[in-house]
């Protein structure tokens, strides 16, 4: 269904938003293989840490690029994941999985106000990515 509806309305930016390892303290996007859409989504991480208002801080520095440590094509042996899918989509323009964690993130605690700034922030991001180019 979304790859029809893609053809029809091209989709831009598709983000999996999920909680990183259990130890982990980092806001974070692991990106993936395809390197042109790596570099547009790394102009949208760039927004991201310019725009940022709230208490729950990303650091472009913290990224994870494919390639390195799980984000590796190991990990993905054997099956597709939401990246290797969404890179398909045509038209498509920033990929990648964002782990955001659900108890810290550096010394601030992940309150609902503080996630619903995230999100703000996220969307302050997403609206300058997609404003220029």
């Amino acid at each position: 269904l979304i790859e029809s509806e893609a053809k029809r309305q091209p989709i831009d930016v598709a983000l999996d938003i999920h909680c990183p390892y259990i130890r982990d303290s980092r806001i974070f996007f692991a990106l993936g293989s395809n390197r042109t859409i790596a570099a547009s989504t790394t102009r949208f991480c760039r927004l991201l840490e310019q725009h940022q208002q709230g208490s729950l801080t990303y650091h472009l520095e913290d990224n994870l690029l494919f390639g390195f440590k799980w984000n590796v094509p190991e990990t993905y042996a054997g099956r597709r994941s939401f990246w290797q899918w969404a890179e398909t989509l045509p038209g498509i323009r920033a990929v990648a999985t964002l782990e955001v964690p659900y108890a810290s993130v550096g010394g601030s605690t992940v309150t609902p106000e503080a996630a619903r700034k995230l999100g703000s922030d996220l969307a302050i991001a997403l609206r300058a990515f997609l404003e220029t180019d």
